[in-house]
């Protein structure tokens, strides 16, 4: 009886069937490793066209959402207003008294991604004019790779720079970008070119890395911060 053997039943193998996507996300408790589209998109209010602007922030300290400096309702934190996700967490290192985004282990890449968009009665009217994002990055060897892009609409990617020092200014073409319902969408990837010779290569590429003792509310250089201006359409 000391010795009796303890079998392992199949459903310990895989992760929590019960909670929320979010919720098993935040714990690693999932074996889902497919898209994660929430399909979020950050729809423009007759407000914020009124003012000609829109700001949306991500803090990875508190894992809230800001829109316009107004704290969004906290659901699933990250997950909640994310347009794709794949293979991201957020990951906490008690320890070392940090926060930041890594691609999951064992995950060759990872994606996320943030949209926001006219709805079809504003687009005749009103278009994107300058986008500014701020993405703040760590890497920790020569091999970590860290990519943002800005896509317009359904077809138009632009590759942000790697030296813009995590902030990067778009001016948007009226002339090239008048697609119905036009859509912005900033995606940032994860990867490394050293996985295979090192098993912690997928935490080397970090996004909005911070420590969670930050406490000062004037201090947003970690945040995810996407800003646009709205203008009138001249014809």
């Amino acid at each position: 009886m000391l010795n009796e053997e303890k079998l392992t039943k199949e459903s310990e193998l895989h992760g929590r069937q019960s909670g929320s996507l979010g919720w098993k996300l935040a714990r690693g408790e999932t074996d889902q490793q497919d898209d994660i589209t929430n399909g979020f998109i950050y729809f423009i209010n007759n407000e914020e066209c009124d003012k000609g602007f829109i700001s949306i922030e991500y803090n990875s300290v508190l894992d809230k959402y800001y829109r316009n400096e107004i704290e969004e309702n906290k659901k699933d934190g990250l997950i909640d207003k994310v347009y794709s996700c794949s293979n991201i967490q957020r990951k906490i290192e008690n320890d070392w008294k940090m926060v930041y985004l890594s691609r999951k282990q064992l995950n060759k890449s990872g994606i996320i991604s943030w949209a926001i968009q006219f709805n079809s009665e504003q687009e005749p009217f009103y278009r994107f004019h300058n986008i500014n994002i701020q993405c703040p990055s760590t890497s920790f060897d020569q091999y970590a790779q860290i990519s943002c892009q800005l896509q317009l609409g359904d077809e138009q990617i632009v590759d942000i720079p790697q030296n813009s020092n995590s902030s990067f200014e778009y001016i948007v073409d009226q002339t090239k970008h008048s697609l119905s319902n036009l859509r912005i969408q900033f995606k940032a990837i994860l990867t490394s070119s050293n996985d295979n010779n090192d098993d912690n290569a997928w935490q080397k590429a970090q996004l909005f890395r911070q420590s969670i003792e930050q406490i000062s509310n004037n201090d947003h250089s970690h945040f995810l911060r996407i800003n646009a201006t709205i203008i009138k359409r001249t014809f």
